[in-house]
């Protein structure tokens, strides 16, 4: 654990004389994971020292959670540069290559209580990652007791943060008893490995790329990062396809008895993501569409239908546009254009007429 001691002679952060150890390689998540657990129960003297550990507090052990994470990472071949013994270290590596992000990798870097300036109380490396949103941890310099930095740091040990606890950034989790400030990811790989070699995209956990296969990944100029993880499972797409995360299934509990056969969002009057269409048909819901725009509930007796995106007609004058005529959308809708946003004007029972240009279309 890394503290910063206000008033002293000496500032404990970025004190450590070790060499960066930058190596250009690139570091598996799983191979990070395993190289901490292995370290369950070391200290900062025995039986491994770990960088400036042992000695950084003019010869005594310092805080030394920083120092572990670094090693950690060394032995499984990342690039360390600028890493030093300060915790917060981690969150400036984090913003000067790029890696710094919300959602968790194993492997990954796990700051707490960043301040800014390089300053922060705690970093940890995730070992596990659940599909419901919470992690697992290995922390250097942890249990410590004693007042002083020499005996806290000689006293505390490697040891497993558990039970799971959630990862969101900004949370407390009880067992760590700090705030979660973000995530880093080793640069060029780490954290799910990297993805040289692929297209830029978006790629599910094990489709061509290593990761947790409930998360989707982006892959950026042969770097990996993290990008949400799916509730409801990732789904692999066709190739030159973007992966996404899994639509959520229809509700069970009540279907949509009694309801008219049609489409509908979730939460008019059926329950449901609502961000997602849905078919009523006797009774029965199924999924009819994903809206990457948001599902948009029509008056009654109109079926609801995916919002058109909100600058899907910039450039294009103001008036009604039949879907397909010049904009893109449903070719039975009449949608508005003002000021180079659409939105729907209604659905055409009898189809959307295309009329001569500078005549607004209309429902047949």
């Amino acid at each position: 654990m890394r503290h910063l001691i206000v008033g002293a002679a000496a500032v404990l952060v970025a004190c450590s004389a070790e060499s960066t150890g930058s190596t250009g390689a690139k570091a598996s998540g799983d191979d990070i994971a395993g190289i901490a657990l292995a370290q369950l129960g070391g200290h900062a003297c025995y039986p491994q020292v770990f960088g400036s550990s042992c000695t950084g507090n003019g010869g005594s052990p310092e805080y030394w959670c920083a120092d572990f994470a670094k090693w950690v990472w060394q032995q499984a071949g990342a690039d360390t540069s600028g890493l030093t013994a300060a915790a917060g270290s981690f969150d400036v590596y984090g913003q000067n290559h790029g890696t710094l992000h919300q959602y968790p990798s194993v492997g990954d870097a796990v700051v707490f209580d960043y301040a800014g300036g390089g300053y922060a109380d705690h970093v940890a490396l995730v070992t596990k990652v659940n599909g419901n949103g919470t992690i697992e941890a290995v922390s250097g310099d942890w249990g410590g007791s004693g007042v002083s930095e020499a005996a806290f740091s000689s006293t505390s040990i490697v040891a497993l943060n558990a039970p799971a606890f959630s990862s969101a950034v900004g949370g407390t989790p009880s067992v760590i008893g700090m705030t979660v400030s973000g995530y880093i990811s080793p640069a060029g790989g780490g954290g799910g490995g990297g993805c040289e070699g692929y297209e830029d995209g978006l790629y599910c956990g094990g489709d061509y790329v290593s990761g947790d296969p409930s998360t989707l990944y982006r892959c950026s100029g042969g770097s990996l990062s993290p990008v949400e993880p799916c509730a409801s499972g990732c789904q692999v797409m066709p190739s030159g396809m973007d992966d996404q995360c899994a639509t959520p299934p229809p509700p069970t509990d009540n279907g949509c008895s009694g309801y008219e056969d049609g489409l509908y969002c979730g939460g008019d009057y059926i329950q449901g993501d609502a961000n997602t269409l849905y078919r009523c048909s006797g009774g029965s819901l199924s999924i009819e569409q994903s809206c990457d725009n948001g599902c948009q509930s029509m008056p009654s007796g109109q079926d609801d239908l995916c919002a058109p995106p909100a600058s899907a007609c910039a450039g294009y004058n103001d008036g009604l546009y039949c879907g397909g005529d010049y904009i893109q959308g449903d070719s039975s809708t009449l949608y508005r254009c003002t000021g180079g946003s659409l939105s729907v004007e209604q659905v055409c029972a009898s189809g959307c007429e295309v009329m001569a240009n500078g005549t607004n279309d209309r429902c047949y």
